[in-house]
């Protein structure tokens, strides 16, 4: 079967994106269908026999939300290459004018397809709910927790399969790497500052940094956050004048994107991730938390939709609130056992392994295809 995955950031280097990071995952270990993506990076870039693509010039790298130039490409791409395409396959949120202009086409044409939707809580807040089915065509509806379907099916969206988002587990291994000591102190955020700043606080971030800092010596808090937008860029500035001013400038370490996230993660003894309501723009199930479980690296959360799925699975620690006292004193009680951190990290790459490996999610998404081309057949 050939099909044509759309995602709302070409794919390209560096996998700075989940979507990305799971389409591409995809398409490596389905060999038996052909995948085309829409890129901007040149023609010497390659994924494998089972893959080609379509070179956009209208949304280079960097760029986070589609541009009308690009929006106008696919459309036209689409008609263009129709005799190659088996089935559509939207890697991002259902826009109203894509429904429309899709639905079209794959009703016009006899194509199959698949809407993926990459977060659920962005669904709901940018649409009225009595309208959000209306956005919903395809023969498939892929959701990534428990939660998002049980939101979509209560709003009247019907053919909705729940499939993890999968990590791949021979980057994220801990093994092979050094051995880092017990006596790590490097607390890693893995977020981004938007994320930090809309759905918790910078300065409540920076109360847990000092309670924690005033128990125990040499902590560093890692700040590996990748810097897309303006207004990241600003959020970063007026979080590190903040940690100036309340003399911390020794315990953080701005990272930015790392090249080798395995790496960072490992040289890390814990990591957290507050949020005091549902994110948008990301994953219910953020990839960064499922790498950094794989690591065998606690994560400290708290009880929000999606998260809960992690706790049900002995993925790290959830805790009861979000106050700054409660991240503290888990990250505190986390630094000075070393048994209880080694413990929890091993059950947390144990459930990684058993419901989040990359293979898997392929496997469940190669079976919808393969329903596609037993239909087909059928005809």
């Amino acid at each position: 079967m050939k099909i044509f995955t759309i995602t709302m950031t070409p794919i390209n280097p560096p996998y700075d994106d989940a979507a990305k990071n799971i389409a591409v995952g995809i398409s490596e270990r389905i060999k038996k269908h052909h995948f085309t993506f829409i890129s901007a990076a040149g023609k010497s870039f390659s994924l494998g026999e089972n893959v080609s693509f379509e070179f956009s010039p209208f949304q280079g790298p960097g760029r986070h939300k589609m541009s009308l130039l690009q929006k106008i490409y696919i459309f036209f791409i689409s008609v263009f290459r129709i005799s190659r395409i088996d089935c559509f396959q939207f890697f991002f949120n259902p826009q109203t004018y894509f429904s429309f202009v899709f639905r079209i086409i794959v009703s016009c044409f006899k194509k199959y397809s698949v809407q993926i939707v990459t977060s659920v809580h962005s669904l709901i807040v940018n649409n009225q709910e009595n309208k959000i089915s209306k956005l919903f065509f395809a023969d498939s509806v892929v959701v990534m927790s428990d939660f998002a379907k049980e939101r979509l099916n209560l709003l009247g969206v019907r053919n909705v399969k729940r499939i993890y988002p999968g990590v791949d587990l021979k980057r994220f291994n801990p093994d092979g790497l050094p051995k880092v000591e017990f006596n790590c102190k490097n607390i890693i955020y893995p977020g981004t500052y938007r994320v930090l700043s809309d759905y918790y606080s910078l300065s409540d971030f920076l109360q847990i940094a000092l309670k924690v800092v005033d128990k125990v010596a040499g902590v560093k808090f890692v700040m590996a956050c990748r810097i897309r937008t303006r207004k990241e860029m600003r959020l970063e500035n007026e979080f590190r004048k903040l940690v100036e001013n309340a003399g911390l400038s020794k315990n953080f370490v701005f990272i930015g994107t790392s090249p080798d996230m395995p790496g960072l993660f490992n040289n890390s003894a814990l990591g957290v991730f507050p949020l005091r309501e549902p994110m948008t723009g990301i994953l219910e199930i953020p990839l960064v938390m499922l790498e950094l479980s794989c690591m065998e690296k606690p994560v400290v959360y708290n009880n929000i939709p999606g998260f809960n799925e992690l706790a049900e699975k002995n993925i790290g620690v959830m805790l009861k609130n979000c106050s700054p006292q409660a991240y503290a004193d888990e990250i505190l009680l986390l630094l000075t056992s070393d048994s209880l951190r080694e413990d929890i990290g091993k059950k947390s790459r144990e459930a990684v392994l058993k419901y989040f490996d990359m293979d898997l999610t392929a496997k469940e998404f190669a079976q919808i295809y393969d329903s596609f081309k037993r239909s087909s057949n059928a005809r």
